[in-house]
């Protein structure tokens, strides 16, 4: 009797055991199915990073809270260099931030070419580490109202950085990019990638929508201003894998200007 209660019990152990394996490997299941549904649907969680357009000095105190990567200005809209931006590259660096873009705000009222704004930023901040030159078709006040002139200008800018060997890319939204460039601006030429400026308070990456011939974005401004560790940011997230990037994306920037 002692033998059979034992091998019953055994019995059952093994078979609670085996149900539990079951119930666990559906979950996984389920869990797989799902992340690969919502990557299917262009929603998924990445890096978070900030947006920064003044003097921060609280870059470890972001990096504490679960921001690995900084958007810092580079070029105001009164069209000059931004005093901070070394500042700021260098102190998200020292934070240990995975990486750094830099952001351009054209002025198209001043007597710099869009290309010659690009060239006075890739000067200034020759020596240290960014990864990427952002420039913003945002706030119709730093535009013109001659659509095909703004799209000229953008056009120079972004020949200019590429000429200077810089990663550039657009920083905007398809409704600020159709009141300001209009229907018929297309960067043809050269594969665009968007910062997607969208206010959506959605840390979610998509869906994305193309315009212009923009196809895709690698990062998304979902939120802002807030205050976090006393500095006022934007909120970002970052739609690709940071580990992914390759060295020669993060090294640092030399030029030589004659």
């Amino acid at each position: 009797f002692f033998f059979s209660s034992r091998r019953r019990h055994t019995r059952s152990a093994s078979v609670s055991w085996a149900r539990r394996c079951v119930q666990e490997t559906e979950k996984m299941k389920n869990g797989i199915m799902m992340i690969i549904f919502l990557i299917g649907l262009g929603v998924f969680r990445a890096d978070k990073g900030v947006t920064i357009k003044f003097k921060g000095n609280n870059f470890p105190c972001l990096f504490s809270k679960g921001y690995n990567f900084a958007v810092v200005r580079g070029h105001t809209s009164m069209g000059i260099v931004d005093p901070y931006a070394v500042h700021n590259i260098n102190e998200a660096n020292s934070a240990g931030f995975s990486f750094v873009d830099v952001y351009i705000n054209p002025c198209l009222s001043c007597r710099d070419t869009g290309e010659k704004q690009i060239e006075n930023v890739v000067s200034a901040i020759n020596g240290t580490n960014y990864r990427k030159l952002w420039f913003m078709v945002q706030q119709t006040e730093n535009w013109g109202k001659d659509k095909v002139h703004n799209c000229e200008f953008l056009k120079n800018a972004i020949s200019g950085g590429i000429k200077l060997g810089q990663n550039i890319g657009i920083g905007t939204n398809i409704r600020d990019w159709y009141r300001i460039m209009g229907v018929g601006c297309e960067i043809l030429e050269h594969k665009i990638d968007c910062w997607w400026v969208y206010h959506d308070k959605n840390d979610a990456i998509g869906p994305f929508e193309e315009f212009g011939n923009v196809r895709e974005t690698s990062i998304k401004e979902y939120m802002g201003p807030v205050r976090e560790c006393s500095e006022e940011v934007n909120l970002n997230v970052f739609t690709g894998k940071i580990e992914n990037l390759k060295k020669t994306d993060l090294q640092t920037k030399t030029q030589t200007f004659i």
